[in-house]
């Protein structure tokens, strides 16, 4: 009887699961977030993200791919429960933002049940039953509950006289405090029933979940007032733009214990002295190869004619050996381009987490830019008539396991990648146009601006023995409208079946 055992680690149950996003940053910039499992102690994974979108020949403008491309990775925040058996190592300040971490990754995680209650209610028929309602509120509570359970382990803290380590506890407490009010503000949005003029309630039970809400936003005002946290007022605009910065202060703040060191380079620039040496030592042997020919053929007969050939032919030689030198070194870094990398990034854990500082993570980033003949949009049958530019961002990530960082609960890496279109937006028709309209009253006009879109795919997948296998796939489009990014529509998002081994 012969026995089979798994030869790769179950995966832990509190790592996050395979997650990609794709969204409109900004006006101007492109998201693609990437998340992935931490690979096990002394194990290696190898992941690949590709990113390609198509750009018009009309709004197409040459630009340095690598001064609009940005990447930063982190590790993502350690699940609550794993970070409540976990004793605190090292700087007790680190310890205090792995804890709040924790709690507002928890309070987004629990409240998404309540919000998902309530959308789903919107979309079967705006209307809130009694019992959804009751389990929204009950929901609302649980999230709520975790922040009570930091704020009472806050308290229950040893006093110190360590200034900085008070000052940190103050921060995680208003850093949890400013969750809070995201989560509710996210209810109050989905109690909004869609299709209506004006923003009103769903019908049904939503007032006991409105009311639920301004009891809840009541003793968070109350506690941060207490606290001498500075809330927001509902009539200044200046004290809601400070609210904002703050809490986007906070986030860099605590968020900054997850990233990782980074030191990347060009891979041409550092091998361009390896390349250029190498292609000149091929030219060489070229040069000196015809150049004895040349001289046999002179020494057999020395005329006139013979030396005004030879030396003809030496220049002639001369220059191919020139360009045999300039065009290998371009075909050459080319093919290492292809092959490995334009530019790598090593990253090491920061000396707060690791006196160490491990290479945790290799990344190999690759960018190409494409212009191809593409099928009519408006009539396929024509053939490829259309000019198009495909950019294409492929990222090869290869990520071992730590131990240190599964004894500290953290468990999974985000690789957040932004795209800058500014470039290209400045080439967008902007204008309005007027569009007649027949209406009741006769004849009016409507005004609406050019909308632009890109077709966009993002692949993350990952080396296995047999070859990459692709985990997960979103296909959409870029919407730009008056020199904007507007948003990002999705148009498909699957997960393969295969993906099923990844919950173990």
């Amino acid at each position: 009887m012969t026995l089979l055992h798994r030869t790769d680690p179950l995966p832990d149950p509190d790592a996050p699961p395979l997650q990609l996003h794709v969204a409109a940053h900004d006006q101007s910039r492109v998201e693609w977030i990437c998340t992935v499992p931490l690979a096990p102690p002394g194990v290696t994974q190898n992941y690949q993200v590709t990113f390609e979108f198509e750009i018009p020949d009309a709004i197409w403008v040459p630009h340095d791919a690598w001064q609009r491309y940005q990447v930063r990775t982190r590790l993502t925040s350690p699940p609550l429960r794993q970070q409540r058996q976990t004793p605190t190592v090292g700087d007790p300040r680190d310890g205090l933002r792995m804890r709040a971490l924790s709690v507002a990754q928890a309070l987004r995680v629990t409240g998404r049940a309540p919000v998902k209650l309530l959308m789903d209610a919107q979309r079967r028929d705006g209307t809130l039953r009694a019992a959804e309602s009751t389990e929204a509120i009950a929901g609302l509570h649980a999230a709520l509950g975790h922040v009570v359970t930091l704020r009472v382990w806050l308290a229950a803290q040893s006093a110190n006289n360590d200034a900085s380590l008070q000052r940190e506890k103050l921060l995680a407490d208003e850093y949890v405090s400013g969750h809070v009010l995201l989560l509710l503000t996210r209810l109050r949005a989905a109690l909004h029933a869609r299709h209506t003029h004006k923003p009103r309630l769903m019908a049904g039970a939503s007032q006991d979940v409105l009311d639920a809400l301004s009891a809840a936003l009541r003793a968070e005002h109350g506690h941060r007032q207490a606290t001498d946290m500075h809330p927001a007022a509902p009539h200044s605009p200046a004290e809601v733009e400070a609210y904002v910065n703050r809490a986007a202060q906070l986030k860099k703040h605590f968020q900054q214990a997850l990233f990782l060191d980074v030191t990347a380079f060009m891979l041409d620039e550092r091998l361009r002295n390896w390349i250029a040496a190498t292609m000149a030592m091929v030219a060489a042997v070229f040069y000196f190869a015809w150049q004895i020919s040349v001289l046999n053929a002179v020494t057999t007969g020395a005329t006139t004619v013979s030396l005004a050939l030879a030396a003809l032919v030496g220049a002639l030689v001369y220059a191919a050996k020139d360009r045999i030198k300039e065009v290998g070194r371009s075909w050459l870094a080319e093919k290492l381009k292809h092959t490995y990398a334009d530019r790598i990034a090593r990253l090491r854990l920061q000396a707060r987490m690791d006196p160490q500082r491990s290479e945790f993570v290799l990344a190999r980033e690759t960018i190409t830019v494409q212009k191809y003949l593409a099928a009519d949009r408006v009539n396929p049958e024509l053939g490829v008539t259309t000019a198009v530019f495909r950019l294409r961002i492929r990222e090869r990530l290869r990520h071992t396991g730590l131990a240190q960082l599964h004894a500290q609960g953290l468990l999974g890496l985000k690789h957040v990648f932004r795209y800058d279109l500014s470039p290209l937006l400045a080439k967008l028709d902007d204008h309005e146009k007027h569009v007649p309209v027949l209406g009741p009253n006769g004849l009016t006009l409507r005004s609406a601006s050019r909308v632009y879109l890109l077709p966009v795919i993002v692949r993350l997948s990952r080396q296995e023995p047999d070859g990459d296998r692709e985990l997960l796939c979103v296909r959409g489009q870029l919407v730009l409208r008056g020199r904007k990014l507007v948003r990002f529509s999705p148009q498909l998002h699957r997960a393969p079946a295969a993906t099923a081994q990844e919950s173990g």
